[in-house]
This record gives structure tokens, C-alpha cells and sequence, in this order.
């Protein structure tokens, strides 16, 4: 499985893990520090032996069926800033 793990910071202060398919486009450094979308009132999953408690949103690239974008905001915004 092509997945990176990934460690997210929420309002208060809390982190929480996922477990996201974004090695082809994404390194872990160019991660870092990045705003993304992501769901974090949904149950955790044990995937490949990791659980993961955050689902990140993407889209799958129309040109690399493989390749996941990331969804992210165009401006700044808070932690934990809720979608709408």
C-alpha cells in the first residue's frame, strides 16, 4: 500500500493520525506544516495496522489514476475551522 502517515494538529491543541495515499505527488517534508481538509468526527480505523482517526479529502488526479490532490484551503484559517 502506497500511503504516507500523517500527523494532524486540531483545535485545543489536539493531534490526531490518518493514514492518506499521497506518496506519488506528496513528500513528507513538502506535508509538513500544510493546511488541509480533513473529517475528524467519524470513528477510528485500524488500517494496515494504524489507526487512523482523521480522513484527509482528495480528489484523484484526472491525468494518474493513482495520484491523489489534496484538498486544501486558498487562505488561512484556523484550526478546526468547520466546513461548509
Amino acid at each position: 500500500m502506497n500511503t504516507r502517515q500523517m500527523y494532524l494538529q486540531l483545535p485545543l491543541a489536539l493531534m490526531a493520525q490518518s493514514l492518506a495515499q499521497l506518496t506519488r505527488r506528496y513528500s513528507p517534508e513538502s506535508l509538513s506544516g500544510t493546511a488541509v481538509l480533513g473529517v475528524a468526527n467519524i470513528p477510528p480505523r485500524r488500517i494496515a495496522g494504524f489507526r487512523s482517526e482523521v480522513l484527509v479529502l482528495g480528489i484523484v488526479s484526472p491525468d494518474e489514476p493513482g495520484d491523489m490532490i489534496l484538498l486544501c484551503p486558498d487562505a488561512d484559517c484556523a484550526d478546526g475551522s468547520p466546513m461548509g
